[in-house]
């Protein structure tokens, strides 16, 4: 048996124990407390906050989130202009391919050069398998994807032609992949929302419906069968927000509800601009007041039946533009007219400077009302706008897409004997020509800038949208012209230039 002395030492040793339980607990509330988003009682109790990975996010809200974006985009004018602009200017004429190996050699290089744009032009003219865009017009298809649906999947498909082999490849929405699909696989790898990765972390397959899951055309069971698709074949394209993200999320997500209000409170406006149209009155007559309470008042007979008149003498019972009314003794008319909504039209610009900034986009880009607009601003925005539309370039079109492209259609020209190097030739993008908010000053500045050594010349050509190739190419092509319109030879290669 246990001593009084024994028990009286545990007691006190459990009371010390629970009591430093106490004060740690309390300062660790203390701690979490001097931050106000970090409360959780208070006005703070309402706030959901969910610990949730960024894959976990997505299981149940992703169809729903597509949903309601294509809504949106279907139906509301500035969610269908914003996938507009996005598209226009991340994609645009495209982002093109330009060999950037350094080869030992002129005419070495300039052999390569003809080669690879050869190579690459021929795939990105015939690429689309129904023949209804090249590469180009699939790149700004993926974009509008992204931005309305949050993914986009590019689809391979080699093609064997007498011996040669060829590349073909769609564009599909995200819906074709198995959000569903979770597992853990043998040998530590496992599948995400229908990505499949392996024990290193790395892409390997993707596991795809057979067709569209809200295609009304195909049969149930077609559509519902899943097939394992190996990563060789698939470019998975969306923009990355979260360590451990899987699947793209609809760029429309932080704005859909703010969007939806916009739209019913539109509609609601037009409702009270047909009803404040619609001119309403009430007759009444007076000597009904004059009645006793519960008495009945006789019926009104022949012209006393009649309360209104027109100016020429024709009973009224619908209003008419320009009508002029005449109400017999005893009648009276009262019109109604429905209350005004001021500051109406601020609210509205105030909510659609929110959506704007949610997507990403400028208001003025949005909207198209440039009545608030000046140079400043709108050179101010542009600048912003365009450093979310390289990063865009960077991510979606060149690293998710472009460089995969570029490594397929070199490969095979090299196994169809067209290449004859060793190593697949390395590529730079050339990001589409973006518009000037004035030409003379920015231009004027381009050139103060390569005068003065701070900008490369290659780079400020780039920026137009063409290559130095091109550029020198169209200088020579001028000048022989010019010099075969006059009957003169020309006076230089055009290299100088």
């Amino acid at each position: 048996m246990l001593g009084i002395g024994t028990v009286r030492a545990w007691l006190q040793a459990s009371r010390a124990e629970a009591d430093l339980r106490r004060v740690s607990a309390e300062k660790r509330a203390e701690v979490i407390q001097a931050y106000d988003a970090a409360r959780v009682g208070g006005r703070m109790a309402g706030w959901s906050r969910p610990h949730t990975s960024a894959a976990t996010e997505l299981q149940g809200a992703l169809p729903f989130l597509r949903a309601g974006a294509r809504d949106l985009v279907r139906n509301s004018p500035f969610a269908s202009r914003a996938v507009r602009v996005v598209a226009s200017h991340v994609a645009g004429s495209g982002v093109r391919p330009r060999l950037a190996d350094e080869i030992a050699g002129l005419e070495a290089r300039e052999a390569l050069q003809r080669i690879t744009r050869d190579q690459w032009e021929r795939f990105q003219e015939n690429c689309d398998p129904e023949g209804q865009m090249d590469f180009y017009g699939q790149q700004r298809l993926v974009m509008r994807t992204v931005a309305e649906g949050g993914e986009a999947l590019r689809l391979w498909f080699p093609v064997s032609d007498r011996g040669r082999l060829f590349w073909r490849c769609r564009i599909v929405e995200g819906d074709l992949l198995d959000h569903q699909r979770n597992e853990d696989l043998p040998g530590g790898g496992r599948v995400v929302q229908g990505v499949e990765f392996d024990a290193l972390g790395r892409r390997v397959a993707y596991h795809l419906f057979e067709g569209h899951p809200g295609d009304s055309y195909a049969a149930t069971g077609w559509k519902q069968t899943t097939r394992r698709v190996s990563a060789e074949y698939v470019d998975h394209i969306f923009e990355v927000l979260r360590p451990g993200q899987v699947r793209g999320v609809s760029w429309f997500a932080p704005v859909a509800t703010v969007l939806r209000d916009l739209d019913d409170l539109a509609e609601a406006e037009v409702v009270r601009k047909k009803l404040e149209a619609c001119i309403s009155m009430v007759v009444h007559n007076a000597h009904e007041d004059a009645a006793p309470d519960g008495a009945a008042i006789a019926p009104a007979t022949g012209d006393a039946a009649v309360p209104l008149r027109s100016a020429s003498g024709s009973p009224i019972e619908r209003m008419q533009p320009g009508m002029v009314l005449e109400a017999r003794p005893g009648w009276g008319v009262e019109f109604n007219a429905p209350p005004a909504s001021p500051g109406l039209v601020e609210h509205m610009k105030e909510r659609l400077h929110a959506v704007a900034a949610g997507i990403g986009v400028t208001y003025m880009q949005m909207t198209g009302d440039m009545s608030r607009a000046n140079y400043s601003s709108m050179r101010e925005g542009r600048i912003e706008f365009n450093r979310l539309v390289d990063s865009w370039q960077a991510d979606l079109m060149v690293q998710q897409s472009g460089r995969p492209a570029w490594r397929r259609v070199m490969q095979a020209a090299s196994i169809n004997g067209e290449l004859t190097t060793r190593l697949t030739p390395r590529a730079k993008y050339i990001a589409p020509k973006r518009p000037w908010v004035d030409p003379q000053k920015d231009v004027s500045a381009a050139v103060l800038e390569i005068e003065n050594f701070i900008a490369d010349p290659e780079a400020v050509i780039e920026a137009t949208g063409k290559t130095p190739e091109e550029v020198m190419a169209g200088q020579k092509r001028w000048r022989g012209m010019r010099a075969g319109i006059a009957g003169e030879t020309p006076t230089g290669t055009g290299d100088e230039a």
